[in-house]
């Protein structure tokens, strides 16, 4: 049973994707009467691809990655989830199977709200309807424009768009300089589009430059408006 995220997703400015706020209480209380908190270990799947959405899935804690494996086993990370996000929507509301897979990056708990309880919320609540097809909406555009520069940008410019992506992303920690997230460098070249030999060697060449200090998995911007100048120039 799940627990009551009122404290959640009815304040418009914890959720950047802020789906919930136009649900009456009671509304609120129907998703919640049959909707299953699951913990996840790092690495564990929450859905792959050509399996059937199980239902609204709601990262409540934790991070997660979107991906594809193309040729070669090589993936494509096309999306990363961070926390107070939906995962795994597009296939659910267009009743396919996945297109996708998705893991958590470390120890999370989603959310799953049932499908059919949904359905008949939308049936009542067109403000809630409007709000789904929003950000669908939003993330179709973010993928778009994620295609064009992952192909036609260089890859100094894919590299540093990917920084400044886990920036607004994931956010600093306390210093205002060092990000939050945590990724391997296979994990940063999957992002990219690159093979992890050229994240790799961008990351050094970008330490030398002074543009970021990084100590393993630990990266700090040290020059974001240069690194926001080589991301636009691409």
């Amino acid at each position: 049973m799940g627990n009551s995220l009122s404290e959640y997703l009815f304040n418009k400015d914890n959720d950047p994707n802020y789906l919930f706020g136009n649900l009456s209480e009671d509304q609120m209380a129907m998703l919640n009467s049959t909707s299953i908190n699951k913990i996840l270990k790092k690495g564990e799947k929450i859905f792959q691809e050509g399996s059937a959405p199980i239902g609204l899935i709601y990262l409540l804690r934790g991070s997660a990655k979107v991906f594809l494996v193309g040729t070669g086993e090589r993936e494509q990370i096309v999306r990363l989830v961070k926390p107070l996000s939906f995962v795994g929507y597009k296939a659910l509301f267009a009743e396919k199977m996945h297109t996708t897979n998705a893991i958590a990056l470390e120890e999370s708990e989603i959310i799953i709200y049932d499908k059919k309880v949904l359905d008949k919320i939308i049936e009542l609540n067109t403000a809630f309807a409007k709000e789904i097809i929003k950000a669908l909406a939003s993330e179709l555009a973010f993928n778009y424009n994620r295609i064009i520069n992952l192909t036609q940008k260089h890859i100094r410019g894919r590299l540093a768009e990917t920084l400044l992506l886990f920036r607004d992303h994931f956010g600093f920690e306390g210093d205002g300089k060092t990000l939050k997230a945590r990724f391997t460098r296979d994990n940063i070249a999957h992002f990219s589009n690159m093979t992890t030999s050229n994240a790799i060697r961008t990351l050094k060449k970008f330490n030398t430059e002074k543009l970021i200090r990084s100590e393993g998995r630990r990266i700090m911007l040290i020059n974001v408006p240069e690194l926001e100048k080589i991301s636009k120039l691409g």
